[in-house]
């Protein structure tokens, strides 16, 4: 089978932060690029800690971020699609947050609404308090925009995070995405997902779902590795992405990804 579509996720399957991508998988996606393979990133990161790894490697195509809640083009940045809570639902979730002891951010498009100061947030997400387009809102409840895309909770008390994550699937697990997707970081978002957003790119490729191979590690990638046409999980990836995964590669500090190019790409 030859694969037109290559979805890769980026956390433990590309780089491990805050390293780069190592020689061998960005070799072989170089590799796989050259062959004529589109090689997508599919990611829970929001677009703006994903881009740099797009421009690390040099790709240009569309980049699926928030766990498939939005897709940006990767050479302008600009949307080309994405779902969205509605602000009353976005209210609702950060007030109930707000007594939860956990700093947060709301995500809109290129604007990030943010509670904690910088030395205050773990280090994966400090990116997100820089620059002129990250704002301060300690009173987050009045600088909410219309329509959020992603509202990103953490705490550095990793156990305080899963009962938070506990509580907010009981009390919004009906009306949004609770995703307990980071050791300090829970993720609440539409009932969007990275299978919804790669069909709908893969559809605007002009790509069949059979010619879509796709390669993760976490359980936010579970559904994509089920909707692929092959569906590869990194070894030491979660149980649930192992059991899902049509192939198991190596783990990740071997160069799991590399390994899977080669099988299925480049020795075809």
């Amino acid at each position: 089978m030859t694969f037109r579509l290559l979805a890769c996720d980026i956390d433990d399957t590309i780089v491990r932060f805050p390293d780069p991508p190592s020689p061998a998988v960005a070799s072989a996606l170089h590799a796989a690029r050259e062959q004529g393979t589109i090689v997508a990133l599919v990611t829970g990161r929001a677009f703006r800690r994903a881009r740099p790894i797009a421009q690390m490697l040099d790709l240009d195509t569309p980049v699926i971020c928030n766990h498939g809640g939005s897709i940006r083009d990767g050479k302008t940045g600009d949307m080309l699609h994405r779902e969205t809570l509605p602000r009353a639902l976005a209210a609702e979730v950060v007030a109930w947050m707000s007594a939860q002891d956990v700093h947060m951010f709301v995500f809109d498009q290129d604007l990030v609404y943010y509670t904690g100061k910088t030395d205050e947030i773990v280090a994966d997400f400090q990116v997100y308090t820089c620059g002129e387009q990250s704002i301060y809102a300690p009173d987050l409840a009045q600088t909410l925009p219309e329509e959020t895309e992603i509202i990103l909770c953490t705490s550095q008390d990793h156990e305080h995070l899963a009962e938070v994550h506990r509580q907010a699937v009981q009390q919004f697990g009906q009306r949004t995405r609770v995703l307990f997707s980071h050791p300090y970081g829970l993720d609440i978002m539409p009932h969007s997902s990275k299978s919804q957003a790669l069909g709908w790119l893969a559809a605007r490729l002009d790509i069949p779902q059979e010619d879509v191979l796709a390669v993760g590690d976490g359980d936010n990638d579970v559904d994509m590795l089920a909707w692929a046409g092959l569906g590869v999980a990194i070894g030491d990836g979660t149980p649930a992405a192992l059991e899902q995964a049509d192939v198991i590669a190596p783990p990740f500090d071997q160069d799991g990804l590399a390994w899977a190019i080669q099988q299925y790409i480049l020795e075809v």
